[in-house]
């Protein structure tokens, strides 16, 4: 789960895991994995937190981020309780649609802003790769709910592309690769329609990332990969950050409305302990209404230079 916050914070880690002490040079932030806070178990909601952190700290709502309003979809609205936002979509291409003849999973892909989406696909390209121009046509008429006319103008147009990638690739070494450089439409995604032909697809699991990220796999246990992913979807949801400095350090608390909650630390200075930073965490816990001891459920990871 980690290396999967690093990359969707985009922040570039040395990820591991800590014991209690003292690191002299390079170490610039702690951060934690994603926990659950069990709201349900405590009757508490992020209300309550919100009322009872701003008694003693610095509170900041932070709003979903990026990508695009989800609200009356019914998988979606069954997870999330405030505002959230689609941000990256992948949907597994069936074996016979693929790029390559490789034992690999491919994905067509959608990095999706407010007014507009990024379409892509995740492969290895080839000299010899191949490419389906009435799959993508199909697959972009049901992301964008556009005309036949124009799901096959883009899947031309984004042919084009592919093939000059392969093309580029011819006669590199295995070790280089050119990859797919992703196309833009003027459009937003039909966020209903990706997420019930995902739902068809395979078996939804929500992972936490923290800072308000999740990441809805669509997991298949008959495809024939390592993977059993049919698709994800990459979510952000509003949550609440509570900030507080102690000696040198900033300790930050993200906590979104479900319950899931991560911490980040800048320690301020070489002498820093994480030990003693923990011990600062369970009586911000206390004062927030959270029970002190989920501070010994995290796992800490260092952000160095």
């Amino acid at each position: 789960m980690m290396n999967r916050l690093n990359f969707v914070i985009g922040v570039i880690i040395l990820s591991t895991i800590l014991t209690a002490g003292c690191f002299d040079t390079g170490v610039v932030g702690y951060h934690s994995s994603a926990i659950d806070a069990n709201f349900e178990e405590n009757n508490l909601t992020l209300t309550d937190v919100s009322a009872q952190a701003s008694q003693y700290y610095s509170v900041e709502e932070i709003s979903p981020r990026a990508g695009v309003a989800a609200a009356d979809v019914e998988l979606l609205d069954s997870q999330f309780k405030t505002n959230h936002t689609v941000y990256t979509i992948k949907m597994l291409v069936p074996a016979d649609k693929k790029m390559t003849d490789d034992e690999l999973p491919e994905y067509f892909t959608l990095h999706v802003h407010q007014k507009y989406t990024y379409m892509g696909w995740n492969s290895r390209p080839r000299s010899n790769s191949t490419y389906s121009q009435d799959y993508v046509a199909d697959m972009i008429k049901l992301s964008f709910n556009i005309s036949d006319e124009g799901a096959g103008k883009y899947a031309e147009k984004f042919g084009e592309k592919v093939m000059d990638t392969n093309n580029r690739n011819d006669g590199l070494d295995d070790g280089i690769v050119i990859a797919y450089e992703p196309m833009f439409i003027p459009h937003q995604p039909d966020i209903r329609a990706i997420v019930a032909y995902l739902n068809e697809s395979g078996d939804l699991n929500s992972e936490p990332l923290g800072n308000g990220y999740y990441i809805l796999d669509f997991y298949n246990s008959s495809l024939p990969y390592g993977s059993k992913s049919a698709g994800s979807l990459y979510v952000h949801t509003g949550y609440l950050k509570i900030s507080h400095n102690a000696g040198n350090a900033e300790y930050a608390i993200m906590i979104d409305d479900m319950g899931t909650l991560n911490v980040k630390i800048n320690p301020g200075n070489d002498s820093f302990s994480l030990e003693n930073g923990e011990v600062v965490l369970k009586a911000m816990f206390e004062n927030i209404g959270l029970d002190a001891g989920l501070v010994d459920e995290f796992e800490f990871g260092m952000d160095v230079v």
